[in-house]
């Protein structure tokens, strides 16, 4: 993949949670410079997890409901290319649906108006695979493709995804932007997860608690099985996105074609960190089908390379180098 010029490049990335973090590490490995935005962005709490990578990097607060803030950032940073990747998840959106509605919706097309009075190249959304969500649910035995209609949603967190891609499509083509909507797995790594992320926060919790408890000390892994993508995979397929040149469609999916459940799970964590005793406890079936990822290899030319227990493995070196 080709970053031209990657000097006269600069990135501007919503949120501050695992998505935004190991993008930016990638991006500052290429020499990019990065713009991070969150409401609470915290340059202090970002160095605990990138470290020497938040050099080049500008933290800023605001609020993707607030177009004038914005137009300021964006203006203020000569931004070329967006990554969304903020917004709320998880019990979040039940919690507060009108809230979510306005952060995940709204906030984007916001986001989008903002871009395109800036002029910005390209813009990418983290959209999920909880487009996949449906009543009734999708057949579980075939792969899930782009192109497959837009069906109900199954719970208002697949709503909110499913009608921010619509509006934002239907928003591109009627103003000629160039903006790339990403269906992305369950990401899991080392992160924070203030916006959601309920299970990728137990994976890096069952992981820490495994480096640091005794030898022999039993730990329960109780999640729902489902597709599931690493941080650094993720990090890959969303700059391929970001510098795409021409791609021929606007949705992608961004998996690792590997159902991630409590028993591959506690068998990686327990062969990454000697005398762990994970314990699998099943928490329900994948109730989402995987994703096919041809278009996204045709056009982006992005495969998944971190399996589950390369991954895992990366990831408790990680959590052992920052003291857990």
């Amino acid at each position: 993949m080709k970053i031209q010029a990657a000097t006269a490049e600069r990135i501007l990335i919503t949120g501050t949670g695992l998505i935004a973090t190991y993008t930016v590490q990638l991006l500052r490995e290429r020499g990019v410079p990065v713009v991070l935005v969150s409401p609470n962005a915290s340059a202090e709490r970002l160095r605990t997890i990138l470290g020497p990578e938040l050099s080049g990097c500008a933290v800023e607060q605001g609020d993707v409901r607030d177009l004038p803030r914005l137009r300021d950032l964006l203006a203020r940073h000569h931004v070329t290319r967006i990554l969304h990747a903020g917004g709320l998840g998880g019990t979040r959106v039940n919690e507060a649906p009108y809230e979510a509605f306005g952060v995940n919706v709204q906030g984007f097309l916001t986001l989008l108006e903002a871009a395109r009075l800036a002029g910005v190249q390209r813009t990418v959304l983290v959209s999920s695979i909880f487009v996949y969500r449906t009543d009734p649910p999708l057949p579980l035995d075939r792969p899930a493709v782009e192109s497959l209609a837009y069906h109900m949603p199954a719970n208002l967190y697949s709503a909110y995804k499913s009608a921010a891609e619509i509006a934002a499509r239907a928003f591109a083509r009627h103003t000629g932007m160039s903006v790339l909507n990403m269906r992305l797995a369950g990401a899991y790594g080392r992160g924070e997860f203030s916006g959601g992320g309920e299970t990728a926060w137990i994976l890096q919790n069952v992981v820490r608690r495994a480096l640091s408890e005794p030898a022999g000390a039993r730990i329960e892994a109780r999640f729902r099985a489902g597709e599931r993508v690493y941080g650094r995979d993720v990090a890959d397929g969303m700059t391929r996105a970001l510098f795409a040149e021409s791609p021929r469609h606007d949705v992608f999916n961004l998996g690792s074609g590997e159902i991630v459940g409590p028993a591959n799970f506690a068998a990686a964590v327990n062969a990454a960190v000697p005398g762990a005793t994970v314990v699998p406890v099943e928490a329900g079936p994948a109730d989402t089908p995987l994703v096919d990822l041809t278009r996204t290899w045709e056009e982006l030319g992005y495969q998944p390379r971190w399996p589950l227990a390369r991954a895992i493995s990366d990831l408790a070196d990680q959590l052992r180098g920052s003291g857990g």
